[in-house]
């Protein structure tokens, strides 16, 4: 790596993995050259592997790879989704070369290995055939969804070429039709029932409140004294702190998802403008809610399928975010990285999920473990239905968590364990008949002497 004649070609930096420079050599093969340059610089970040070799050598998986990104390949935050999809059919084809006659993709789709794919998918997701359950149940759906996305490409492929290779374009035409009928049975109906079933007895654990105030008083804190370090000695250790705990404040004042968050760039942030509010709007507002206005600023960040999605800012964060966006060349942080918690060395984001947990550890919480993003955004959305919001108020805030308000009312609910217990059992305990009533009256008082 120090002396290779490449190196400045390519600008690698020399701290590079191994399996990093690997992969990218791999992908020089003929089979690989006939997929775009921005494809290679997503696979070019695979760890060279078995299954990164299935994919690199699999003219079929590079065609798959490829329309994958003519799709999402403009967004950054998507390449990791399109490695992801590659590295699932990699695995598949892996399992199918040990245990089936199957050598290529090309050949998962031939009518005649339909068996063999399903023995395969089963293979790779952990089936147990005594109660048709999967170890992994999504990652089948999300094999079925693929497979069903290659038999179009060869379809497509042999369509739009003169030279069309008639028994293949059959073929993907009889595997979608085999695919359609048997794949529901065989796959799809024990996927979802064992996710469906494995929800019924998960405990509803909801963040405490007294945690959230312990956490968010941490992170205050850490916030305090890494800002200082910063101004005092720019380094990539201090900025890391500080985009850590500033990236997991933004996500847990707004209740975001914290993919969307980490993906926030520099130029949303840079781009801000304090809104005005309307005249005829602020006649309408509290004494309270003008001074909120005034205090708050509010960024429009992409979030889930491509919505704009508030994030509301305090004083201290934007100081903060600023102070990050004046430090990146002093703390090595790439130009060609777009992220505004963009990490040191690298052209990615730090994962906002992995920051809130390590301040949850630190902070004392009573449990940690369930201060996630996840849960403080359904933590938000239950207790709200304790202060019985309005209807309009309810559709603001489902609308700012980036929910359907009909999601939101049948999954956002009160603990409805809790609920059953205290009062369908005083229900049901009504209508017993006296009897029962006795001897559950006798049992109490037994168990209140002793």
């Amino acid at each position: 790596m120090k002396i290779c004649p490449a190196k400045k070609e390519t600008g690698d930096e020399p701290s590079i993995e191994k399996e990093r420079v690997r992969s990218r050599s791999a992908l020089k093969t003929a089979i690989a050259r006939e997929v775009s340059d921005g494809l290679k610089g997503v696979m070019s970040c695979m760890n060279f592997d078995a299954v990164t070799q299935i994919i690199q050598n699999d003219k079929l998986l590079l065609q798959f790879g490829q329309h994958l990104f003519d799709l999402n390949g403009s967004r950054k935050s998507r390449h990791d989704y399109i490695r992801q999809r590659l590295r699932e059919l990699g695995r598949l084809l892996l399992v199918a070369k040990h245990n089936t006659p199957i050598r290529k993709a090309e050949e998962l789709i031939y009518p005649a290995n339909f068996n063999h794919v399903i023995s395969a998918v089963r293979e790779l997701a952990g089936y147990n055939p005594e109660d048709n359950t999967f170890k992994t149940p999504s990652l089948d759906l999300k094999i079925g969804n693929s497979l069903g996305v290659i038999s179009e490409l060869i379809e497509t492929e042999n369509l739009s070429t003169d030279d069309r290779d008639w028994t293949l374009l059959n073929f993907a035409r009889e595997f979608k039709t085999i695919k359609k009928f048997k794949w529901k049975g065989l796959i799809t109906r024990g996927a979802t029932t064992t996710l469906r079933e494995s929800k019924w007895n998960a405990p509803q654990i909801l963040p405490f409140t007294e945690d959230v105030k312990m956490l968010d008083l941490h992170m205050e804190n850490v916030k305090i004294v890494a800002e200082r370090m910063l101004r005092l000695c720019p380094s990539s250790s201090n900025y890391a702190t500080l985009a850590n705990v500033t990236l997991a404040q933004v996500i847990i004042f707004n209740r975001r998802r914290e993919g969307e968050v980490s993906r926030m760039e520099l130029a949303t942030f840079q781009g801000r403008k304090k809104a005005e509010v309307n005249e005829d709007m602020a006649e309408c507002l509290t004494p309270l809610e003008k001074q909120m206005c005034d205090f708050f600023i509010r960024v429009e960040i992409r979030g889930k399928r491509e919505r704009g999605m508030p994030v509301l800012l305090k004083p201290s964060m934007v100081t903060a975010m600023e102070l990050l966006a004046g430090t990146r060349e002093m703390c090595g942080i790439s130009k060609e990285n777009i992220y505004m918690f963009a990490r040191p060395g690298a052209l990615s984001a730090y994962r906002g999920g992995e920051c809130i947990t390590k301040f949850a550890r630190e902070s004392g919480a009573k449990q940690p473990e369930v201060l996630t993003s996840t849960r403080l955004r359904k933590h938000i959305a239950t207790m709200s239905q304790v202060l019985n919001l309005k209807e309009n108020e309810a559709d603001q805030l489902a609308d700012f968590l980036g929910h359907d308000i009909r999601v939101h009312r049948q999954y956002y609910r009160l603990p409805q364990g809790t609920l059953q217990l205290a009062k369908m059992s005083k229900i049901h305990l009504v209508t017993v008949t006296p009897i029962v009533m006795q001897m559950i009256k006798e049992k109490f008082n037994v168990m209140n002497k002793l």
